[in-house]
C-alpha cells in the first residue's frame, strides 16, 4: 500500500540531519524510493525489486527478531525515525534478522543505488552514516554486554540506557513485561524483581508502561560497577 509522506519524517532521522533540503528533495523524487504502510504482524522486508534496502521507521513501531528458523529471538524494538537494514545494505549475505510491524507502521525504503548516490553526492550524509555506524557497534557491545551479564538488575538498567538519552529522559515502554523478559533473556520474576530494586536506588521512576530516567549517567554508573555481579 502506497502512502504520502511528509519532509519532517525524513530530516528529523539523525542519519539525514543537515543534509541539503534540495539534495534530500532529489532522493525522495527518486522512482525507487517508496513510503509504504505495514499491518500489524506484517513483515517489513529490507529488499524491494531485487535491491537491498535501507528502511526508515515513520509511523508505529516494528519488531526485530533473529531469523533462525528453529527459534525466534526478540532483539529489539524499532520506533519511529530509527533505521534498519544497514547491515546487509551493501552485501550478498542473508538477513540476520526478520523485521515485523507490531502495530499498523508506515516505512521510508531506500534501494542500495539511492544511498549510494546520497552518498556520493553529501559530504554531511557521509559523516551521519560513518556516526550511525558507530553507534550501532557501541550498541552491539552494549547488548552482548547485557546478554553475559548474569545480574538481572544490569540487564534491564542497559536496556532502559538505550531508550532514553541524554535529552529525553522519559520514554514508554512498547513492550509487554512477557516480551521484554524475552528481550532481555531473564524470567518475568526477574524482571519485576529488577524493577523494583532500580526504583528503590532512585535510578528509575515507573508509572505503568511510563518510564522516568533521572540521571541517564547514574543508571550507566550503576551498571557498570555491577558488571561483574
Amino acid at each position: 500500500m502506497q502512502v504520502s509522506y511528509p519532509m519532517e519524517a525524513l530530516s528529523a532521522c539523525p542519519l539525514f540531519r543537515d543534509v541539503s533540503p534540495d539534495i534530500l528533495t532529489a532522493l525522495l523524487s527518486e522512482p525507487s524510493v517508496r513510503h509504504r504502510a505495514f499491518e500489524s504482524g506484517e513483515e517489513i522486508p529490507t529488499s524491494y525489486d531485487g535491491e537491498r534496502a535501507l528502511i526508515l521507521l515513520t509511523k508505529g513501531f516494528a519488531l526485530a527478531y533473529s531469523s533462525d528458523e528453529k527459534k525466534e529471538v526478540l532483539l529489539r524494538t524499532i520506533r519511529p525515525g530509527m533505521i534498519f537494514g544497514v547491515s546487509v545494505l551493501f552485501s550478498e549475505d542473508a538477513p540476520v534478522s526478520v523485521i515485523r510491524a507490531k502495530v499498523r507502521a508506515e516505512a521510508l525504503c531506500f534501494p542500495a543505488p539511492a544511498v549510494r548516490m546520497l552518498l556520493e553526492r553529501s559530504e554531511v550524509f557521509r559523516m551521519n552514516y560513518i556516526t550511525f555506524l558507530s553507534g550501532r557497534i557501541r550498541f552491539l557491545n552494549r547488548r552482548i554486554a547485557c546478554y553475559t551479564a548474569g545480574c538481572a538488575e544490569r540487564r534491564l538498567a542497559l536496556y532502559l540506557s538505550e531508550l532514553t538519552s541524554d535529552t529525553t529522559a522519559s520514554a514508554t515502554l512498547d513492550l509487554s513485561m512477557t516480551e521484554l523478559s524475552e528481550l532481555l533473556d531473564i524470567g518475568r520474576a526477574s524482571l519485576y524483581r529488577a524493577f523494583a530494586r532500580l526504583t528503590e536506588l532512585g535510578l528509575i521512576e515507573r508509572s505503568d508502561r511510563r518510564i522516568h530516567v533521572p540521571n541517564r549517567r547514574a543508571l550507566l554508573t550503576y551498571v557498570e560497577k555491577n558488571e561483574t555481579v
